[in-house]
C-alpha cells in the first residue's frame, strides 16, 4: 500500500521541473 502512494508523488515531482525525479519513477514502476 506504501508503494501505490508513492508512485503519484513521484509522478508530481516529474512533472514537476526535476529531470533526476524520471529515473525515480522508472523505479518506482518496476517495484509495481
Amino acid at each position: 500500500k506504501h508503494k501505490i502512494f508513492v508512485t503519484p508523488e513521484v509522478e508530481i515531482v516529474d512533472y514537476g521541473s526535476l529531470p533526476r525525479s524520471e529515473r525515480k519513477t522508472k523505479r518506482v514502476t518496476d517495484l509495481r
